[in-house]
């Protein structure tokens, strides 16, 4: 690093460091039009892109949420589930409310360059210091503090404004693989409404779709039934909600349990194939397919394992239903509110949902495993973008741009 930079933390450079708030928590709801709801899934480097947020609230509840309103500028952290990514709310944003796994830091301007600063917490070194700060726990979270110690190398804004120049040019060809990734997503989506737009077909209690043998439809254990003391580095893997991201199973926690705990645990065991779906969230419900080749693992009681009857459904069907928004809308009715929504398993079972002719779930099943090797594909992609923006970061700020 040049003798002219010096480390500054962010609370040195902004007047303010927050975060937003879940309207749901107040008496508020989402609505499918309106004012943009920022979530953890939202963020992902650079600008946020306003007309891919799925979620919405009305004028009213956008001005009760004062707090958390989103100016241009800000910039953006997630701080619960999937921790560290980096945005920013772009100059010409519309209105945008965020909930509490972003924080929000309003920085100097006259000290500091937005784009430097939103490139400097991509940098891995920098992340990685600061998610080594997080609390252990079932769900990894950074506190407001800890955003507010988050140290960056600042050299002056002039020097900072070029730096920005050179790693932006690198960083459009990341965002716009990311932009691609949540392009297709948004087709998926597209895909199954048109299919499945007919409403006319059988209905069928969740519960009804599972196996017909024990345990088919279960969360994982409560309380002594598998206690923080019995988690170890190797061995069978222990699934939490954070895992669940994106609508696809992406697994982040790094803690297992023995052969023998998972032998006793085996109640809760998941395999290739099966349907999970997270009991809380914001909102909860997010679903996903235990993907192909991987071993068998343990679900946490956050966590709802299903092994689904595929003479009746397919798991891409329900999995697709399960995340869109006439999913949502299903589960409305039977979500607790609370610091973080949550709903049962037994009221989850109970659930009624349409379900299509199999030849026609078939049909979008092939569509899915089709659209599962394009995404591999658009992965392997969106890692080699992210190694050379990595690499220009890193030299960025060793002084060598």
């Amino acid at each position: 690093m040049s003798s002219n930079w010096e480390w500054c933390t962010l609370d040195a450079i902004s007047t303010v460091v927050s975060k937003g708030t879940t309207p749901t928590t107040l008496g508020h709801n989402f609505t499918t039009t309106g004012i943009p709801f920022l979530r953890g899934e939202d963020i992902n480097g650079g600008a946020v892109n306003s007309a891919l947020v799925a979620f919405h609230i009305s004028e009213k509840t956008h001005k009760f949420l004062s707090r958390s309103q989103l100016p241009p500028g800000d910039l953006l952290i997630t701080i619960a589930g999937t921790l560290g990514r980096i945005g920013y709310v772009p100059s010409n944003s519309p209105p945008l409310n965020c909930n509490q796994a972003v924080a929000f830091v309003r920085l100097k301007r006259e000290l500091v360059d937005l784009n430097f600063v939103c490139l400097a917490l991509q940098c891995s070194d920098i992340i990685s210091a600061l998610l080594d700060l997080k609390k252990v726990g079932t769900i990894g979270n950074l506190n407001l503090e800890q955003i507010r110690e988050t140290k960056i190398p600042l050299p002056p804004i002039a020097e900072q404004k070029r730096i920005a120049a050179i790693a932006q040019k690198c960083d459009r060809l990341r965002r716009t693989r990311r932009y691609t990734q949540q392009l297709s997503d948004s087709y998926l989506q597209t895909v199954f409404q048109e299919i499945f737009k007919d409403a006319s077909f059988n209905n069928y209690s969740l519960g009804d779709l599972a196996l017909n043998q024990r345990s088919s439809f279960v969360n994982g254990p409560f309380g002594s039934d598998l206690l923080t003391s019995e988690l170890v580095a190797q061995g069978v893997p222990v699934i939490y909600v954070r895992d669940l991201r994106d609508k696809r199973y992406k697994r982040v926690s790094t803690v297992c349990v023995t052969n023998q705990k998972a032998k006793e645990l085996n109640f809760c065991r998941v395999d290739s194939g099966d349907v999970l779906v997270a009991k809380i969230g914001d909102p909860p419900g997010i679903a996903a397919i235990y993907p192909k080749g991987y071993s068998s693992a343990i679900v946490t009681q956050d966590v709802i394992r299903i092994k689904v009857n595929e003479q009746l459904v397919k798991p891409e069907y329900l999995v697709s239903f399960l995340n869109s928004r006439q999913g949502f809308k299903a589960l409305k009715p039977i979500i607790v509110k609370g610091t973080r929504e949550r709903f049962g398993l037994t009221q989850f079972k109970e659930m009624n949902l349409s379900i299509p002719p199999l030849p026609l779930q078939e049909k979008f099943a092939q569509i899915v495993q089709r659209f599962e090797r394009l995404r591999a594909q658009q992965r392997e992609a969106d890692r080699q973008a992210e190694h050379l923006f990595q690499t220009i970061l890193h030299r960025a700020f060793q002084g060598e741009l």
